[in-house]
């Protein structure tokens, strides 16, 4: 029986800074996976260390890509969590950073064979990234924290992010964090909350995490590209809004549209997150007038009283 992680290499690193993001339960707005995304960049490292897909994914649900290519013309491509290692000799810190779907499976022993290769690679710091749906809007990030790690705590809360009294069903993202703990590593998770009324990738959920990353780790992550995707995103939807008046009115009864560009940072629980979009595109015009219209929809379905007898 294979290895649940296979590791390919484990390279001498400087004050590693490990930072993980799943897709899937706990990516609302694809804020984990578009962050961790972003540090891999365009020309992406062969894995340091990748699960047994077959142990750990129920391709039902991440399904396998067939794609052209291979030597007879077709080849598969099975969803894969790895690690990739980012060296980055003008900063203080390189990276380790862990991709891919929410396990379905095992999670106890990935989560286990993950911090144990942290710990082999020396890791000062694990932080795992999530999103949540929250009654914010577009302009708004909040993030809040948990972590095992008095230390940490203090750290966090100096940073002004709020922790978090959330109980109940959890991501993959929190196996992780006490696996991490138990082997004496310093971890925390950080989760943002992305608007309810936008589908898909929302860039600056996932400028909002890297923020705090940046000032947690005392390093340089090198945001202004995600910066300025993170204005146009939030510029193309202030323009949208105006352009549908009587909707963004409806809208405003719920969730407060005026806020400032930063708040601080929310103590609201998780609720279950989103499935993220699969491309980080901006929104058009009909789609979100479609999504805001479900979305009030819902909200006053809810607002009905029962009819029960």
């Amino acid at each position: 029986m294979p290895e649940i992680l296979e590791i390919r290499d484990r390279p001498q690193l400087r004050h590693p800074l490990v930072i993980a993001g799943f897709a899937g339960w706990g990516n609302a707005g694809s804020a984990a996976t578009g962050a961790v995304e972003y540090l891999i960049g365009d020309d992406r490292p062969a894995p340091a260390a990748m699960a047994d897909s077959d142990a750990c994914l129920d391709f039902t649900v991440a399904r396998p890509l067939t794609l052209r290519g291979g030597r007879d013309g077709w080849r598969l491509q099975l969803p894969q969590i790895a690690c990739y290692v980012v060296p980055r000799p003008a900063a203080n810190r390189d990276l380790v950073l862990v991709h891919g779907p929410e396990p379905n499976f095992r999670w106890s022993a990935l989560a286990a064979a993950l911090a144990a290769y942290f710990a082999d690679l020396g890791a000062e710091l694990v932080l795992m990234l999530g999103g949540y749906v929250g009654a914010v809007s577009h302009r708004t990030t909040a993030v809040s924290r948990r972590t095992l790690h008095a230390p940490l705590d203090v750290a966090l809360a100096q940073l002004n992010v709020a922790g978090t009294d959330y109980e109940g069903p959890t991501a993959f993202q929190t196996m992780l964090l006490h696996a991490t703990h138990d082997q004496g590593i310093p971890a925390a998770s950080l989760w943002t909350a992305a608007p309810p009324y936008v589908q898909g990738p929302s860039p600056k959920a996932s400028l909002a995490l890297l923020k705090i990353v940046e000032k947690l780790a005392d390093t340089d992550l090198d945001l202004d590209r995600l910066e300025a995707r993170s204005t146009d995103w939030v510029h193309h939807l202030d323009g949208m809004l105006a352009s549908n008046p009587a909707l963004t009115a409806q809208l405003s009864r719920v969730i407060n549209l005026e806020e400032p560009e930063t708040v601080p940072e929310s103590t609201s629980s998780p609720v279950e997150p989103e499935t993220p979009g699969s491309a980080p595109n901006l929104p058009t015009g009909s789609s979100l007038v479609a999504e805001l219209e479900e979305y009030l929809r819902k909200l006053r379905q809810n607002d009905e009283p029962s009819s029960g007898n």
